[in-house]
């Protein structure tokens, strides 16, 4: 299994990244060659081994081991593939960071993606969860998808996909290994300014200063308020379990204040839950990913 493709035994994915929480997964691989994923993904298969790709990890908690496999694409350019008069189409692969890649486009003068100005993570991820904010949502500048499955590399339109509110469905053991956007001609100028605004309003109004995964609730669709909303209503603002607390600066936000486990967010999750369930009748959805 996994022969001649490098791999970590044990690895404690969880402390590098989101929560910087102890999370121990059995097998970490990085690759950038296609034959190599489907041999991994093979490999899984035939061995019944939990398989799934892995970003940055902003988004991610492990409820303390994980007896799978992550596995983490590590192509991270970003080019422009073509363009028309008003239209660019921006390349990048998944492993590029939405820092990285909205730095690329303010300099050149492509507008669209703003909105991702200042969230972590990489872009592989930010697609899978078809990540938004301020109103909008990356599937509608997205063009094509490339992803490895267990047949080999395959393209999908954007426009043949199901995406939803928070998610994209794709075929089973498909990982990303590039995106193409397609963005508007705009002068730098102001994609830096749109872009400097969201950071700004990121900086004064979430808690960047503690480890968190960022919100940790879905919206609920069929209400007015957001998940931030019936939180701080609940007067859940400063509640903690252990190490993990609600933070004061963001209610749906939940931040690492000191120490904290695994276990001590995912019982801060439920209690969330359960407290707003008994005041709003609200049935809150994490956003977070747990595994």
């Amino acid at each position: 299994m996994f022969d001649n493709i490098k791999y970590k035994k044990d690895y404690d994915f969880g402390r590098e990244h989101g929560y910087k929480v102890p999370g121990i997964v059995s097998f970490y691989i990085e690759t950038r060659s296609v034959e190599e994923l489907k041999k991994i993904i093979s490999d899984c298969k035939k061995n019944n081994i939990k398989l799934l790709p892995c970003g940055g990890g902003s988004n991610t908690l492990i409820k303390d081991t994980f007896s799978g496999a992550f596995v983490r694409w590590t192509e991270d350019k970003v080019h422009v593939v073509r363009e028309d008069k008003e239209t660019i189409f921006v390349e990048a692969g998944a492993a590029c960071t939405k820092v990285d890649l909205n730095e690329f486009c303010s300099k050149k003068g492509f507008s669209g993606i703003e909105f991702w100005a200042g969230i972590p993570g990489f872009v592989g991820g930010g697609i899978a969860m078809n990540a938004g904010a301020y109103g909008k949502e990356i599937k509608d500048y997205v063009k094509k998808i490339f992803c490895v499955t267990e047949m080999g590399l395959v393209d999908l339109k954007a426009q043949d996909l199901r995406w939803s509110y928070r998610k994209l469905e794709l075929p089973k053991n498909a990982f990303i290994t590039k995106v193409v956007f397609e963005l508007s001609k705009s002068e730098p100028k102001k994609v830096k300014e749109l872009s400097a605004s969201y950071i700004l309003d990121r900086e004064n109004k979430h808690p960047l200063e503690y480890p968190s995964c960022g919100s940790v609730f879905k919206n609920p669709e069929d209400q007015e308020n957001g998940a931030w909303w019936f939180i701080r209503e609940a007067n859940l603002g400063g509640f903690s379990i252990g190490g993990a607390k609600v933070s004061d600066k963001h209610s749906n936000f939940i931040i690492n204040a000191g120490h904290a486990t695994a276990s001590d967010v995912i019982r801060l999750i439920a209690e969330i839950k359960k407290m707003v369930k008994e005041k709003f009748g609200v049935s809150l959805e994490e956003e977070v990913r747990i595994y």
